[in-house]
């Protein structure tokens, strides 16, 4: 029987810094638009062409050149020039000159709120992308102070800024707010607020991601494992096996641990069964190790499920494997139950060979009680006379003696 228990998603609502600055927002959209001489439309129209071609770039920002020192003097179309040579920069990795450029054109206080902010959103990018995390979180709080509501993009930006910047809190609320705000997240994002929930401990935003990046990613074996050992720490079991045992299905449990994790987990949440087919099939695959303590764990699984015969074999793998007599007794005492005297002597026997035994007196008690059942009242009462030695078996093995004389 396999338990499988479905995976809720989570939204949490989350508060970030309120960064808009709503004057310098309606200053900014206030800016007169003008309108671009036919020769200059032209020359930028031109540019562009040659941009659209990667190995043109070179001739493109030569145009573009040429064309800015025709219009030094005319700051609007001076602005349009920089902000085209920067992106004509940027095209061929030339971070240093494009920013150079792309500044120049946003300190000449004159491009339209919309291209202003486009130029502040791809500076930020850009002195991220060289790792200069403090001018990138300048340019993108520049950018946020005059954008009202972000994008779930520019969120993940902050976010990735802030972890460089190693405030890691903010950085955690930043990339949650952006899974919440789109349908369209990347795994990326996920993946980075798994990063930062693990590090703050935060295992219930762990979890939120990972329910997401397992339904986005479900042949990412490391997703599923993750989930199952963040729900574990949240003591959220039913979940943690559900998930294991979806990871299995798939084909995501490697390693013995793994395979051994869910067995536990059968066992803790009270389904010994499917514990016990499957770590009987990966015993005998050997994908699990054949050791005392697996067989041992298998034993039980099988006494839980009221399958005493399957129970047998396992046991006594184990009794073999331990160098103490206390698991071919417990074998014993299996053969009892099932009336099989004559195998239930032969593991007492073992038992005792081996010794070290717990509960001596019960372990010479049970092995009057085979002998008697077998008809060998001589051997039984030999072994009752011993158990009636000790302290733990003497007053039963005392009435069985009784019972032997009267018959």
């Amino acid at each position: 029987m396999i338990i499988l228990i479905t995976l809720l998603i989570t939204l949490n609502a989350w508060s970030l810094p309120n960064l808009y600055n709503s004057e310098q927002d309606k200053n900014l959209k206030s800016r007169q638009v003008f309108l671009t001489p036919k020769l200059t439309h032209k020359k930028l129209m031109r540019a562009n062409q040659l941009m659209s071609d990667k190995s043109q770039t070179q001739n493109a920002i030569k145009v573009l050149e040429d064309l800015l020192q025709q219009v030094k003097d005319r700051d609007y179309e001076k602005a349009l020039v920089e902000q085209n040579l920067g992106y004509a920069y940027l095209q061929i990795n030339q971070t240093t000159k494009a920013l150079s450029h792309l500044q120049k054109s946003l300190d000449l206080n004159i491009l339209p709120a919309a291209p202003t902010k486009q130029i502040l959103y791809t500076i930020a990018s850009v002195y991220t992308s060289i790792s200069n995390y403090d001018k990138a979180l300048e340019v993108l709080n520049q950018w946020m102070s005059v954008t009202e509501k972000p994008s779930a993009l520019a969120n993940v930006l902050m976010a990735r800024i802030l972890y460089e910047k190693k405030n890691k809190a903010l950085a955690l609320e930043y990339v949650n707010h952006a899974i919440a705000q789109t349908e369209q997240i990347k795994e990326e994002w996920l993946q980075l607020s798994v990063a930062l929930s693990y590090e703050l401990k935060k295992y219930e935003s762990a979890a939120n991601s990972l329910e997401k990046l397992v339904n986005i990613n479900p042949k990412n074996k490391n997703y599923w494992k993750q989930l199952s050992g963040v729900y574990i720490e949240l003591d959220k079991l039913d979940k943690a096996l559900a998930t294991l045992e979806l990871a299995r299905q798939w084909g995501h449990l490697d390693s013995e641990s793994e395979k051994l994790n869910l067995v536990s987990l059968f066992l803790m949440k009270s389904y010994p069964y499917p514990a016990a087919v499957l770590l009987e099939e990966w015993i005998k695959d050997k994908s699990v190790a054949n050791t005392q303590k697996n067989n041992e764990i298998l034993a039980q699984a099988w006494l839980q499920s009221e399958e005493m015969q399957k129970a047998i074999k396992p046991l006594a793998t184990a009794a073999n494997l331990s160098p103490e007599g206390n698991l071919w007794f417990q074998c014993g005492q299996l053969y009892l139950e099932l009336e099989q005297w004559q195998e239930a002597v032969t593991a007492f026997g073992r038992a005792a060979k081996k010794g070290q035994l717990k509960s001596p007196g019960i372990m010479l008690l049970s092995m009057g009680i085979a002998k008697f059942n077998l008809g060998d009242k001589s051997g039984a009462k030999q072994a009752f006379e011993s158990a009636l030695k000790t302290e733990q078996a003497g007053k039963a093995a005392q009435q069985w003696l009784q019972h032997i004389s009267m018959n």
